[in-house]
């Protein structure tokens, strides 16, 4: 059978040197990740390269493991100057019991793999989520990348067995890693292979908390007005254009920040449909409120390069 592999790897969470001052390469990529999805995350960090077929067979194997693990075998040495059961024949009474008790449990075991297979998404299901957790986690660990390079996040660099204390990792040995082999061994590992050592990549812990918060807080208040006292969907557009950077050079189309707008609409008691079904927000409206958020020069030919159509 063929099994895809995950895109980040379980032992990049097991890295060494793991303090209170340090994270990994790859749980600071769950910790943007969360930052930037929340709950759409869903453990988007067990993301396959692609879900094939057998994934859902393996999927299905390991939860049933999980009730039914393989026995333990037990290790022990034979008598000395001998073997077991030497002069000692086996009792047939007890093997029957044996092969009854193995196949009683053999019968229960595939039972319960097929209340799993039962409960489980159609393999179409699946590929989707899972092609929906890879484009999350790609967009994290870019994220994380940038923050880096663009020096908001400094990041560190540990050799494997040696006693020093992880030091500041020079950006261009990032760089060059990310571009040479696409992030492979960073992306899949959390280390950079260099001078025959693996050289595990940490980011300060105190510092990715501060660039990406597991909670954002939201805004409260513009000026002495509290933005309770404002309507819902005055309340949406100053988060989105906060949470978007829109400014005076903003050139992002009004139906992509009507998007936004949609997306985040439920966050402030606002339904989102067609209109006629009473909904508070429809995709029309809300791209005439993506216009709403950015400069009036925004609209004067410039919104969409290479369009003649007026913004």
């Amino acid at each position: 059978m063929t099994f895809s592999s995950r895109l980040l790897e379980a032992r990049a969470f097991a890295a060494p040197r793991q303090q209170d001052k340090f994270t990994p390469w790859a749980r600071a990529v769950v910790a943007v990740g969360k930052h930037l999805y929340g709950d759409e995350w869903e453990f988007s960090e067990k993301a396959r390269e692609k879900y094939l077929p057998h994934d859902r067979v393996a999927d299905i194997e390991a939860e049933v493991s999980k009730r039914y693990p393989a026995p333990a075998v037990p290790k022990a040495a034979p008598p000395v100057g001998g073997s077991f059961n030497v002069g000692k024949p086996i009792d047939p009474a007890l093997m029957a019991r044996i092969r009854e008790a193995g196949a009683a449990r053999r019968a229960e075991r595939d039972e319960y793999a097929k209340e799993i297979d039962a409960a489980l998404p159609p393999y179409a299901d699946l590929a989707a989520t899972n092609d929906a957790r890879k484009a999350r986690l790609l967009a994290a660990e870019s994220k994380l990348f940038g923050a880096v390079l663009n020096k908001h996040l400094p990041a560190y660099w540990y050799a494997d067995g040696t006693a020093s204390e992880p030091s500041l990792m020079p950006i261009g040995e990032l760089v060059k890693e990310w571009n040479s082999t696409g992030g492979g061994n960073l992306t899949r590992r959390g280390y950079i292979w260099r001078d025959r050592a693996a050289w595990h990549v940490y980011l300060d812990t105190a510092k990715l908390a501060d660039a990406f918060p597991l909670n954002p807080l939201r805004e409260t208040a513009v000026g002495s007005i509290s933005l309770d006292q404002l309507s819902p969907y005055l309340q949406l557009m100053i988060q989105v254009s906060l949470e978007q950077g829109v400014t005076a050079h903003t050139r992002t189309k009004p139906q992509a920040l009507g998007d936004i707008l949609r997306n985040e609409a439920p966050k402030f008691g606002l339904t989102v449909g067609k209109g006629n079904d009473g909904s508070d927000i429809t995709k029309t409206w809300a791209t005439q409120l993506g216009k709403a958020l950015r400069w009036p020069d925004a609209r004067k030919g410039r919104a969409e390069p290479g369009s003649t159509r007026k913004g």
